[in-house]
């Protein structure tokens, strides 16, 4: 039997050993990844069902969401790791171990900030629009998410406070105000001859606060600010404090559909 011949067979024997463990693999990989998406997908599913229920939804849900979805995705790299290649994930986990004390050590704010977070999202302290005060910080929350809250004042001024300070910190909620506030650009060519900004916003003023009303009750507002200019109007937004029990979102697309019948 020559040279050539032999290394043909034994490139078949080869083959018939890695081909079985190949498909083997690919189908362990096939199997785990349709799981573990369907899985994911009603978890997902149940947990958003779960953290908007009651009568204050969860500030930040999507912290806990992600973290459920990241276990599950770990899971299932596991199961495919032992199962379709024989890697004992026992090891690997004591691996990660070890190295996660190392990475966690030079992310400490990180971490705190997160658990910070998460802490918040399940007491429910307050939502997006509500009115909050901490550290001698009054304003609305307008954002909140797994590193920091951020809240603007009543001088339109943006303050990030991270999830550890607010977390330690005492914090007072106003439960009975919502803030809601959108963009609005006055067109120059919707301003007559004659008259200003000014005359616009009396205008419009009352209008929209009468539009704001059948939703919701008004505290105070509409507030006008404008901070530029463009080749079209005048860009600012304007707001509105109301009392709870009717969401940001509703309050703004009162205030967005009566803009759009002034014609500014």
């Amino acid at each position: 039997m020559t040279d050539s011949s032999q290394q043909v067979e034994q490139a078949v024997e080869t083959a018939q050993d890695v081909v079985p463990q190949i498909l083997h693999a690919v189908l362990w990989i096939a199997i785990a990844v349709v799981v573990v998406v369907v899985i994911d997908r009603l978890v997902t599913k149940l947990l958003r069902r779960i953290l908007k229920s009651g009568n204050l939804p969860m500030v930040g849900s999507k912290i806990i969401i992600n973290i459920v979805r990241g276990i599950i995705w770990f899971l299932g790299l596991a199961v495919v790791l032992e199962a379709g290649f024989n890697i004992d994930i026992t090891a690997l986990v004591a691996a990660l171990g070890v190295g996660g004390i190392a990475v966690s050590l030079g992310l400490q704010d990180t971490i705190s900030n997160l658990f910070g977070g998460i802490q918040i999202s399940m007491n429910r302290l307050f939502e997006i629009g509500q009115i909050v005060e901490v550290g001698g910080v009054k304003g609305a929350v307008v954002d909140f998410n797994w590193r920091h809250a951020t809240i603007k004042d009543a001088s339109g001024d943006i303050i990030t406070i991270p999830n550890s300070v607010l977390n330690k910190s005492a914090l007072t909620v106003h439960p009975d105000y919502i803030y809601s506030e959108t963009g609005i650009l006055v067109k120059y060519s919707s301003i007559p001859d004659g008259k200003t900004l000014d005359d616009v916003i009396a205008r419009i003023s009352n209008p929209i606060r009468e539009a704001v009303q059948e939703v919701a009750e008004v505290q105070s507002g509409p507030t006008f600010r404008f901070t530029r200019t463009t080749e079209f109007g005048y860009e600012g937004t304007v707001a509105f404090e109301t009392k709870s029990g009717v969401l940001a979102p509703v309050v703004v697309d009162a205030v967005v559909r009566e803009i759009s019948k002034l014609g500014v």
